[in-house]
């Protein structure tokens, strides 16, 4: 082979490398909602209100259960019922709620906390290398290795315990840790309770030998009612749901079931106490989570997962939202995720 022809073997081959490791890019999507059908699912915390259970179909949906989300229409109210509801469902996060506005159209989620509403029936559409590359030698301090931008339940649900009582002012983080890790700071955070109410949370979890494994976690809005993140990947939905739905993916018996509820005046740490490595390359220090995949001590094997701030969420005609910014798929790139070293 020429040198010429070797030359250009070798930077094509560098190239597909290339290719290979740069990121899709991260971005919101809402639910893409083809049918509306009414339902008959009933609050148990609401009385004399009347209301409407709507069930809204997904059509991108890849599984069936992941294909509905549910919403609970209340239309014009007065300012009695307002103040019924919000002492039902609102707990600590009343104050950041919008006055009464006897104009709106009122759903339940309006009286939900501020960064539910913005997430509600959406999905994340994750930040992804083609391949997946392992680090060569040990990591760089100065370095920060490949890392992807990830949002799955229990990240999910501890920035909505951490950030309820917040305006739309606060930062919220995209970010994925441990199972292990977080069943921690879940049980350190918060006390079992028997019954629930809006605000408690319920975690899902399996034994193997001694120890316990989290899969799941998911706010609890009323008796039977939850809103989740169901899962990790890019088809999964922000939404609400039923317990009866939940059943279905996490059956009782395999997977144990355990309520609790948020110490009180408890403050929750900002998501950086997770990172296990920081740099400072740029003028803004990133974070990452390093999660071990190893199935065995010989064969090492970690993913890293960027610790990443959300635009800020925005308040227009009483409700929170997501800005166009979190829709942007550059977004996700300002802030640089280098690529460190890997193996071929």
């Amino acid at each position: 082979m020429s040198f010429m022809r070797r030359q250009s073997w070798a930077m094509a081959s560098w190239a597909l490398m290339a290719i290979a490791i740069l990121p899709a890019q991260a971005a919101f999507r809402r639910l893409e909602i083809t049918e509306v059908e009414p339902c008959n699912l009933k609050l148990a915390r609401l009385k004399d209100v009347p209301y409407t259970c709507w069930q809204f179909q997904d059509r991108q949906a890849r599984l069936p259960l992941w294909k509905t989300a549910i919403g609970f229409s209340l239309g014009q109210i007065s300012l009695d019922q307002w103040q019924r509801i919000a002492a039902a469902y609102s707990g600590d996060w009343r104050a950041s709620l919008p006055e009464h506005d006897p104009t709106q159209h009122y759903w339940l989620m309006d009286f939900m906390p501020p960064l539910m509403q913005a997430l509600n029936r959406h999905r994340f559409e994750s930040q992804q290398r083609w391949t997946k590359p392992r680090l060569s030698g040990p990591l760089d301090p100065a370095v920060p290795p490949p890392q992807e931008v990830v949002a799955n339940c229990w990240g999910t649900l501890y920035e909505l315990l951490r950030l309820r009582q917040s305006s739309d002012q606060d930062q919220p983080f995209l970010f994925m840790v441990d199972a292990h890790q977080m069943l921690a700071k879940f049980q350190q955070i918060s006390d079992p309770v028997k019954s629930a109410q809006p605000g408690d949370f319920l975690l899902i979890s399996h034994r193997h030998g001694d120890r316990v494994y989290l899969d799941h976690g998911v706010w609890m809005i009323d008796e039977g009612l939850v809103f989740e993140k169901a899962g990790s990947g890019d088809a999964v939905p922000y939404r609400v749901t039923d317990l009866a739905t939940l059943e279905k993916i996490w059956r009782p018996g395999v997977f144990d079931y355990e309520l609790r509820r948020l110490k009180p005046g408890i403050v929750l740490d900002h998501p950086a106490q997770f990172g296990a490595k920081q740099t400072s390359i740029s003028a803004s220090p990133e974070r990452w989570t390093e999660i071990d995949l190893s199935s065995r001590p010989s064969k090492t094997r970690k993913q890293y997962f960027s610790i990443f701030p959300l635009p800020l969420i925005e308040r227009t005609e009483d409700r929170f939202h997501l800005p166009a910014a979190a829709y942007d798929r550059g977004h996700f790139q300002k802030s640089p995720i280098p690529t460190g070293v890997v193996e071929q």
